[in-house]
């Protein structure tokens, strides 16, 4: 619920399925977290029942208190349960589907199994587009530098990783594109492919480096970097930032992956 930019989009695709429909559809809200947060939107918004689904124990008894807390709601309208999605069962069909599943890499957090398995017992109208928010997913790749690789990427650093992708925040500027990000994954909901035919739109990703990129980039490492001398006195002079800027420009460190979510179709 902290997520300023992307729970209002959610929060709104929520409400639109609900317009007209008040006192007649119901929801699944899968991944409910601690709050409840989408199923009580759901609910406030009109829908008859909200189903919740939180694997995580602690959580889910959170989200039961907190729901009890709700004097805006009718008792029993939104119902906690707890277990993973594929391991619960429902006494209904539902009309619509919320959850935020998806990982850095879309399908990494097994949402196509979830969706698949979810469409086969719990949706009334499992080819309709509307009935699924987010309708569609999508991950870009891109090869970029890192400001901070020699500090984390380089040996021994590295190995300290021990394997596991570096996981930055998406505003960090210290992450810079070489080209042009590629379309990786693009799946939507309502027509998943067959199990074991899950292809990538473009098999091969091939990427060119652009000089426009590294210029720019180089010019915003200098200029943080002589900010950086300013205010903490990094003894490093005008030439060395210029140096260092220009190398980390042109650095690979490696491909970053990021989603983007579609909540509605049109």
């Amino acid at each position: 619920r902290d997520d300023t930019r992307r729970t209002p989009q959610f929060i709104k695709a929520i409400r639109k399925r609900l317009e007209g429909k008040e006192g007649k559809a119901t929801f699944l809200d899968i991944g409910t977290g601690p709050f409840a947060l989408f199923a009580l939107v759901a609910a406030r918004a009109g829908a008859k029942k909200v189903y919740a689904i939180e694997a995580n124990p602690e959580a889910a008894a959170r989200a039961r208190a907190f729901v009890a807390k709700a004097d805006d709601i009718a008792p029993g309208q939104v119902e906690i349960l707890e277990g993973f999605t594929t391991a619960v069962t429902l006494p209904e069909k539902v009309d619509y589907m919320v959850g935020e599943i998806i990982g850095c890499i879309a399908s990494e957090e097994n949402c196509i199994a979830t969706m698949r398995d979810a469409q086969a017992r719990f949706m009334r109208n499992p080819n309709d587009p509307y009935a699924y928010i987010p309708h569609k997913v999508q991950t870009f790749g891109a090869p970029v530098s890192y400001a901070l690789h020699r500090e984390i990427l380089a040996p021994p650093r590295y190995e300290k990783l021990r394997g596991v992708p570096l996981r930055v925040n998406c505003r960090d500027k210290g992450v810079q594109m070489l080209a042009d990000p590629q379309l990786v994954e693009d799946f939507s909901f309502d027509k998943l492919p067959p199990v074991g035919r899950m292809l990538p739109p473009n098999p091969v990703l091939s990427y060119e480096v652009q000089a426009a990129r590294l210029e720019a980039t180089e010019e915003f490492l200098y200029e943080s970097l002589i900010k950086e001398e300013k205010d903490a006195n990094t003894n490093l002079d005008a030439a060395e930032a210029r140096n260092l800027a220009k190398l980390t420009a042109r650095s690979f460190s490696g491909m970053a992956f990021w989603p983007k979510l579609l909540l509605d179709p049109e």
